[in-house]
């Protein structure tokens, strides 16, 4: 709080300020409820209080004004370990709000007669506490270890007083760090250890006593530990040498931390060790038909289990079958019986690992109270999803294409020829649903 706009002498517990300012990212991770720590400048230049934010707006938050403390001064927060290499310190604190890590917030704690910031009785620490338990990423060839585990970024800060803006780079986590520290420090509040993994200082230092808590507790109530869960879609899709980096050792199951052969790292930008927490599950897919799947580092392969997830017609007859009434359930049995013999013929024709997904015909549980609809749906899924794919894989073997579309009648078929010649697919435009489901017969007869 700047003396030159509060009179110090009314700065008191229960005053209700709001407050803006240039760094927007600390606006937007604050929550109603954070506690502050308020700082008053010249000539007091010390914290002389601490507040909660009572609402959040876009760009500015309202605090009230909880205790008054004899708080650290300027000059000592410039000069100690953890706060003069903040970046609040490194701008000289000419800003309105900035994010403390839990070793800076327990340092302040301790400077006010404190061990932690917990002793404040204004926070609480519980079993109850919530986390970001699932992260989702997509895998793509820019995708780097930079945005996966952690690299150097820049950042503007803008001076509320002389509006210069000025540059500074950080190391910002990824997304692989971010939700490994969320599990570990979910296991110790899970295992009551209130020490907590911070971004800005790293892991913290367990004694012998609280570590054998923690692989105690995994052993004798594991099926209560907290999951968490990080899901990449399209694994095989980046480059897994240059993403994971060193980390690759790390997942395995004895290598991760409290486990027997635990093992940490020293990461490169940041210079902070790093573990894989055992409540920590990796989850990869990818699609068989992808030829990038030969590609998978043997390294990666080594350390995943494998799952293979085949067309499953028992989910198309559990979600779309067995829900339809009458005229709609037949045409729903049609529909999976065609899908099968394409499917069939696929395997022969091509391989198994390039045969359509039941996923496709999902989206008809959606159109099961009208017949119209749904046999709209299943043309455009037939003339806009499963044809073209088909022309994509037989592209330059229309022989093979002919034998997966084959019917005995050729006015039945999918396939438009002439002169004997494939020349394309029929215009859906010109086929009436009648006729559609004839051809779907027809294509199931063979």
């Amino acid at each position: 709080m700047s003396t030159a706009k509060y009179d110090v002498n009314k700065i008191r517990e229960g005053l209700e300020e709001t407050f803006s300012g240039k760094m927007k990212s600390a606006f937007e991770s604050l929550e109603e409820g954070d506690i502050a720590f308020v700082y008053v400048t010249q000539p007091i230049k010390r914290i002389y209080a601490i507040a909660k934010c009572t609402g959040n707006y876009e760009g500015s938050a309202k605090f009230k004004i909880l205790k008054l403390i004899t708080g650290p001064s300027y000059d000592e927060m410039k000069a100690e370990e953890p706060l003069k290499d903040s970046v609040a310190m490194r701008i000289q604190l000419r800003g309105t709000l900035f994010p403390l890590s839990q070793e800076e917030a327990n340092w302040i704690a301790s400077k006010i007669g404190l061990n932690e910031l917990q002793n404040l009785d204004l926070t609480e620490y519980s079993e109850g506490r919530e986390y970001d338990a699932t992260e989702f990423i997509t895998f793509h060839p820019a995708f780097s270890y930079e945005d996966f585990v952690e690299g150097i970024k820049p950042e503007t800060f803008e001076d509320p007083d002389t509006g210069k803006k000025e540059l500074l780079f950080k190391v910002e986590e990824g997304v692989f760090k971010r939700i490994a520290r969320n599990a570990y420090n979910a296991l110790l509040n899970w295992a009551g250890i209130s020490k907590e993994w911070s971004e800005k200082y790293g892991m913290p230092k367990l004694t012998p006593e609280e570590v054998q808590r923690v692989r105690s507790k995994i052993k004798s109530a594991a099926d209560t530990m907290p999951r968490f869960y990080l899901i990449i879609d399209e694994i095989n899709r980046g480059d897994i040498a240059k993403i994971f980096g060193e980390l690759i050792t790390l997942l395995e199951k004895d290598k991760r931390l409290f486990m027997e052969h635990e093992t940490l790292t020293t990461l490169p930008y940041s210079k902070k060790k790093f573990g894989v927490p055992p409540n920590l599950y990796i989850i990869g897919t990818m699609n068989t038909s992808d030829r990038s799947i030969a590609l998978i580092d043997v390294a990666l392969r080594r350390r995943f289990s494998f799952v293979e997830l085949m067309p499953d017609y028992k989910v198309l007859s559990r979600e779309i079958i067995e829900r339809a009434d009458g005229n709609i359930k037949m045409l729903a049995g049609i529909a999976v019986s065609a899908l099968k013999i394409l499917n069939k013929r696929i395997t022969m024709e091509y391989d198994r690992d390039h045969q359509i997904g039941h996923a496709y015909y999902m989206s008809l549980k959606h159109h099961l109270n009208s017949e119209e609809e749904f046999l709209g749906e299943l043309k455009r899924i037939w003339f806009y999803d499963i044809l073209p794919l088909l022309q994509e894989y037989f592209y330059d073997v229309p022989d093979k294409l002919e034998a997966v579309l084959k019917t005995k009648d050729p006015a039945l078929s999918f396939l438009d020829t002439k002169d004997g010649e494939i020349v394309g697919f029929k215009d859906e435009s010109n086929i009436d649903n009648q006729k559609f489901v004839e051809m779907l017969q027809a294509l199931i007869a063979g």
